[in-house]
């Protein structure tokens, strides 16, 4: 088990710029049996209709909830992995109607201010992780394919655009997290904004 958080040791120093909510948010260790639960309500969940034809499949892969909505009560669950280097998270949308929007993932810490980001067909979004008023940001770097143990690049910003994570501190108990995808000329293709408790 490592002693210090998992993403400690990618932003080195710049660790103590965040505000201690984000950083009790990313308090996980790797090779460790650390989980968190985070409860909140996503205000708006939301994608461009150019991702119509492409909804099954991607809802499949767990890039992107396939449904719409505001006001979701949401459940994001963080794992690490005891026997290996990764931390994993499921996030879960309950829309009003009844309809459950589940996405999955686990994060690989690379070091030098990257995490990679990995969903169901082993496709990877590598991400540059920096520090802003005390919150995080994640941007895309590159996409690849992972198969075999071999690692294939991906053009995907040419379909989804380039995604954006960021989480903003708003109290001792309170972040705000905002995903978006935006692509070159289509604009925002995927917009995922709500306020979540961090234990």
């Amino acid at each position: 088990m490592n002693a210090e958080p998992a993403l400690q040791a990618t932003l080195g120093a710049d660790w103590d710029q965040l505000a201690p909510v984000v950083r009790r948010h990313h308090r996980l260790r790797t090779h460790s049996h650390d989980r968190l639960d985070l409860t909140g309500t996503m205000q708006r969940v939301w994608h461009s209709r150019w991702l119509d034809p492409f909804l099954p499949l991607m809802g499949w892969m767990d890039a992107i909830v396939p449904y719409i909505g505001s006001d979701v009560p949401a459940l994001v669950r963080c794992q690490a992995d005891p026997k290996c280097a990764r931390v994993y998270w499921q996030r879960e949308f309950r829309f009003a109607d009844g309809r459950l929007g589940t996405f999955r993932s686990f994060k690989e810490f690379s070091g030098d201010h990257e995490v990679c980001e990995v969903i169901r067909g082993g496709i990877a979004a590598r991400l540059q992780v920096s520090v802003h008023a005390g919150g995080l940001s994640f941007d895309t770097r590159s996409f690849e394919w992972r198969f075999a143990g071999c690692a294939l690049g991906l053009p995907l910003e040419w379909l989804i655009g380039r995604i954006r994570c960021e989480e903003i501190p708003l109290s001792d108990e309170r972040i705000r997290i905002i995903i978006t995808f935006n692509h070159r000329w289509l604009g925002c293709l995927v917009c995922y904004d709500g306020e979540f408790e961090v234990p």
